[in-house]
């Protein structure tokens, strides 16, 4: 599988595995779910700054970019939109949102 949610939110790809191979078609289904509805909201840019907006969001120091692509300004409130989606998705499917000490989020 390439799914770039795994540079952001590798544990719920992991559980998507995991719970394919283990025969729980109804966890697969849920984590599907999720991980689509999540991947909606990071659609917001390309894939590139998406992840790195996404561990941010985490926080998670995830460097730059190569130019010509930019970073939102860590002001852009995107960051806090991200981590409150993140944080929806973790929770519906009952995983700890681990988290960095990068403080560019204030909660």
């Amino acid at each position: 599988m390439i799914a770039g949610m795994n540079n952001y939110a590798p544990k719920i790809i992991n559980e998507l595995v995991e719970a394919t191979f283990a025969g729980d078609v109804a966890r697969s289904e849920k984590v599907y779910m999720v991980m689509m509805e999540l991947s909606k909201k990071m659609h917001f840019t390309d894939s590139t700054i998406a992840s790195h907006v996404g561990l941010y969001a985490r926080g998670f120091y995830a460097g730059f970019p190569r130019k010509p692509m930019l970073l939102p300004s860590f002001e852009d409130p995107i960051y806090k939109e991200i981590r409150t989606a993140m944080q929806k998705s973790f929770t519906d499917l009952d995983l700890p949102l681990e988290v960095g000490d990068y403080e560019l989020i204030k909660d």
